[in-house]
This record gives C-alpha cells, sequence and structure tokens, in this order.
C-alpha cells in the first residue's frame, strides 16, 4: 500500500422509519413544527379549523376530530373515546344555543328596565353554557400539556399553554395536528420544518496509512555436488 493510499470508508445507510411507526417521533423532539399562527402551512387542517370557527357552533364539533386524531396516533387516548368525550362536549354546547333560539324558558330575558334602572338577567342556558366551556378548556390544556410533554417540548409559547389555549384554543388544536402529522409521517413537511438530521456513528477499524507490506522470505538452501562449490549470497550453490 503506498503512503498516500486513504482507508475506504463504507457508506452510511439511512434508515428511515415506515409512515406511522413511532419511532418518528423521535426525530420531531425539542420543538413544534411551525408557530401558532402558521395555520396556512397545512391546507386541510386550516380549512377546517376555519370552517368551525365561521360556522361555530354548528361546525365546532370538527375541533373535537382535530384535538383527538392526534392523541390517537401518539397513544395518548383512545382516538374513539376522544372523538366521542370532545363530541359530546361540543354538541352539547351546541344544544344549549340551538335551545336559546328555539325555547323561550332557555332563551330568559338578557337585560329589562326597571325605573331608571337596567337590571341584567341571566339566560337560562347561560350557566350550563359557562360550565361546559370549563370543562373543555381544562381538558383540552390537559391533553396539549401530556402532548408537549411527549415531544419534550418547553413551554414557551407566549404565556404559556394556559393563555394559549383559553385565547386562541383553534389555532391550539390545529398547532397539535400539524405536528403529529408532520412526525407519523402523514403529512409533508416544507425543509425549513425539518428537524436536523440525526447524527449517525460508524465502527471503522483503525488503518495506518503508509505500513510497508512485509516481503516474502526466500529459504536458504544448499545443494552438493560432491566436490568444490561456491556458495552465492542467497545460500545456492554453484559447481
Amino acid at each position: 500500500m503506498s503512503a498516500n493510499t486513504e482507508p475506504r470508508v463504507p457508506a452510511p445507510v439511512v434508515t428511515v422509519p415506515p409512515i406511522g411507526d413511532p419511532k418518528r417521533d423521535e426525530l420531531w423532539k425539542g420543538k413544534w413544527s411551525d408557530g401558532i399562527c402558521d395555520c396556512f402551512s397545512d391546507g386541510p387542517s386550516c380549512l377546517l379549523g376555519c370552517l368551525a370557527c365561521l360556522f361555530w357552533p354548528l361546525l365546532s364539533p370538527i375541533y373535537a376530530f382535530l384535538k383527538a386524531r392526534p392523541l390517537g396516533q401518539v397513544k395518548l387516548l383512545h382516538f374513539k373515546l376522544g372523538l366521542l368525550v370532545f363530541g359530546a362536549l361540543y354538541f352539547a354546547r351546541l344544544l344549549l344555543v340551538i335551545l336559546e333560539q328555539i325555547s323561550p324558558y332557555y332563551a330568559g330575558t338578557p337585560w329589562v328596565v326597571s325605573g331608571s334602572r337596567v337590571v341584567l338577567l341571566i339566560p337560562k342556558w347561560y350557566p350550563g353554557f359557562v360550565a361546559i366551556s370549563v370543562i373543555v378548556f381544562i381538558i383540552f390544556l390537559i391533553y396539549r400539556t401530556k402532548l408537549r410533554r411527549h415531544y419534550d417540548i418547553p413551554a414557551t409559547d407566549g404565556c404559556g399553554d394556559c393563555c394559549l389555549v383559553f385565547w386562541c384554543m383553534p389555532c391550539a388544536i390545529t398547532q397539535e395536528y400539524r405536528h403529529v402529522a408532520r412526525a407519523r409521517g402523514y403529512q409533508d413537511a416544507s425543509p425549513a420544518d425539518l428537524p436536523p438530521p440525526a447524527v449517525m456513528q460508524y465502527n471503522v477499524a483503525p488503518c495506518v496509512i503508509g505500513t510497508p507490506q512485509p516481503q516474502p522470505q526466500i529459504e536458504t538452501f544448499q545443494q552438493s555436488t560432491g566436490g568444490n562449490n561456491q556458495t552465492g549470497a542467497h545460500g545456492v550453490s554453484y559447481v
């Protein structure tokens, strides 16, 4: 081997886990795949979130699907159970709003004028609506925290998960949906959203450059002729 010959290093073999494999989560830990206001980075979830918000409360149960699907994919909550619980809460709020429109008893009187005073009266549906809203807020906050801890993401979203879920619950739900979809491979990610490549180590045997090859050994022998002979440099006898 010549002194300038370099050792050959085996080519790296990168194995990507298949779509839906939990091992893909390891590549997406540490931070969210995008920001809280990057709803337009994913068309389907953005469309569903906007429809549920624009036609609230009629289409608000869509949020139950957007919340339950990522939790089911990472095994934090069974998808059907989450869809049932979240959907029931949203349908309950929708029912109270419908009762307000069709039933004078549930509608109540929002305000009356008594002499020179304006007396505010709480509608019959309002306490139940507030109670359900508080339950939705608490449950969604708990499972956002669990999902964030599953991916080892620090709570750096503004004032924290509490304020984020309270003031912008649709944005928080769609962000969770996008992150899990990208982590599990169900959704393509742009180059800016991709996590840093994993560091791979190889066990390569050490090689010393420039080591000379061992020379072949020549065995010496003598040939006897019975007379005068001459021995060469390598022990070869000449007559």
